[in-house]
């Protein structure tokens, strides 16, 4: 994900932001939400400080805040922080802050016992060295010991369900077209979405392309370990070991004390 990707990111969700929750782009993360706090207890209960990394328009991280923690969202699209902002302001008393930041290079003003990214925002990372740098930039945001928890769609997920197809929905005040594409050489998955977002009496159109990479569990489990990082379980949303034919994979990790 070079200068140029991000910046491709970031147009990426200019105008989906508007839509983002309108069209369910939260649901994941917050119904893992359940799941999340059963992995703080069991692994962190000594969690006090968040770091939830491309936090979107910010429901996790305020669902987060709603349980008593401190909160930071990350996120590259100004847009989206824009959303999060404006949805946080309903609730002032929570702890919870927003900042633009690059998943790949970011730093923090203090360490963080728990770092959440959810809702295959980590398949977005392209190259391997865009991954590496990630996990050690997480590594750095932790106090040693502290949890890394987060998904990452499966090759089989890409390739069965953003292979070469094409879906549609209509929502009444939004309908949108999604036309995606997989190359099993790359282990990538391009989808063009196209909106029609109601404005008054018309629609208005707009298109954006999202572009995803899936990794085998060996070789991020391999990646993390090199960040210093101890793989604690990977497992599908639902609690279960996860395997290769799972179409999503969550993975727990604890930064080593030594790191």
């Amino acid at each position: 994900m070079n200068g140029h990707t991000s910046e491709n990111m970031i147009k990426a969700y200019s105008r989906f932001a508007e839509i983002y929750d309108r069209i369910g782009g939260d649901e994941f993360s917050l119904n893992f939400l359940p799941r999340l706090l059963q992995i703080i207890a069991k692994y962190g209960a000594q969690t006090r400080r968040v770091l939830d990394l491309a936090c979107g328009t910010g429901s996790l991280a305020i669902m987060l805040a709603r349980e008593g923690l401190k909160v930071t969202g990350l996120d590259l699209s100004p847009y989206m922080l824009e959303r999060a902002r404006n949805k946080a302001q309903a609730e002032p008393d929570l702890a919870v802050t927003f900042i633009e930041g690059d998943m790949r290079s970011f730093t923090l003003a203090e360490p963080v016992e728990l770092i959440t990214c959810l809702f295959d925002a980590m398949n977005y990372n392209l190259a391997d060295e865009d991954m590496t740098a990630t996990f050690r930039s997480c590594a750095r945001a932790l106090v040693p010991g502290g949890l890394f928890v987060f998904d990452l769609n499966s090759i089989n997920s890409l390739s069965q369900f953003w292979g070469d197809d094409v879906f549609a929905e209509d929502l009444g005040d939004v309908a949108y077209i999604w036309e995606s594409s997989y190359d099993p050489v790359t282990c990538c998955s391009a989808l063009k979405a196209i909106f029609f977002v109601r404005k008054g009496e018309f629609y208005e159109r707009f298109t954006e392309m999202h572009v995803e990479r899936a990794y085998p569990i060996s070789q991020v489990r391999t990646w993390l370990t090199e960040a210093g990082f101890e793989v604690l379980e990977v497992i599908t949303p639902h609690g279960k070991p996860a395997g290769e034919a799972d179409n999503r994979h969550v993975y727990v990790a604890r930064k080593r004390p030594c790191s």
